[in-house]
């Protein structure tokens, strides 16, 4: 009996380990508050079914992914705060694909020849939050002027 229930057990905890695939991640020079709201509106604005964490900053969504004719990905996009190797404060963007689509043979072929969804997408985000902020700093100095 114990030895069915450690296999169930290694089955539930291994499988979508070997599901998922690599995460692909980048890092944005964005005050922590900032960058977390921005990533989520773009988010919200290019999936769909997208369910928000707002204590872990985890968005979970379905995006369309055309290039490989696998159809809808599920992404896991997540924020986290901290320093780059130089030092400078900021917040790495993470995105993972999760579920059987993320292995599936279309996609690795799609993304051998035009490169990870995940790193593209984590890019895309990444350029958003980068013009929200110098947006936001441009404002700051117009403000200042009289």
């Amino acid at each position: 009996m114990t030895t069915k229930m450690m296999s169930v057990l290694m089955f539930a905890l291994v499988f979508p380990v070997v599901l998922s695939a690599q995460a692909a991640t980048t890092f944005v020079k964005v005050p922590e508050g900032y960058c977390w709201e921005d990533t989520k509106e773009f988010v919200k604005q290019n999936g769909r079914g997208i369910n928000a964490d707002d204590n872990q900053h985890l968005l979970t969504g379905q995006f369309a992914e055309a290039r490989s004719g696998a159809g809808d990905l599920t992404l896991n996009v997540r924020t986290l705060i901290g320093k780059n190797k130089k030092g400078e404060e900021g917040c790495t963007i993470a995105v993972e694909e999760l579920g059987g689509a993320a292995a599936s043979d279309l996609n690795q072929r799609a993304n051998s020849a035009f490169g990870s969804f995940n790193t593209r997408f984590a890019a895309r985000i990444a350029a958003f939050v980068s013009a929200r902020e110098k947006a936001r700093e441009k404002k700051e100095k117009q403000e200042k002027k009289p």
